[in-house]
């Protein structure tokens, strides 16, 4: 697309700088500008959109109009949804029915102490090339 771009540019000037040429002796836009731009677009359209789960963080603070949106998209799409708020973002959310009617279930997380995260990264998350300095209960003693 840049290439054509560049070479109708270089057209266009070229017209525009003989003499006697005015703004209104624009040429028009190459057929296979045009042609390039829906071939594009087909093959877009081809394209499976890879999203398969939105994850939304601080969802408590949403607008309205964030929920509605929200709602939209997943109507419109085949993915998942998951929330991420405050307790009781379920209350909330329960005055929109619109969008609660779609809510399949609500879990509460309680927080993580030191040493159970410290056992969650790891043994269930290391990314490849990091390791984790010992945590505070599983340090050794300098002392004898």
């Amino acid at each position: 697309m840049e290439e054509i771009r560049v070479r109708d540019e270089a057209r266009r000037r070229e017209i525009m700088e003989k003499p006697g040429s005015s703004p209104c002796d624009r040429p028009a836009v190459d057929p296979i500008y045009f042609q390039t731009y829906q071939s594009y677009k087909a093959k877009k359209k081809q394209v499976a959109d890879p999203t398969s789960l939105i994850v939304i963080d601080e969802a408590d603070r949403l607008q309205m109009n964030s929920l509605e949106q929200m709602r939209s998209i997943f109507d419109e799409g085949f993915m998942g949804m998951i929330l991420i708020g405050m307790p009781g973002i379920e209350k909330r959310i329960a005055r929109f029915p619109q969008f609660y009617s779609r809510i399949g279930f609500v879990h509460e997380f309680r927080p993580l102490g030191d040493v159970e995260m410290q056992e969650i990264l790891e043994h269930r998350w290391t990314p490849t090339g990091v390791s984790l300095p010992e945590g505070p209960s599983r340090q050794k003693s300098s002392r004898g």
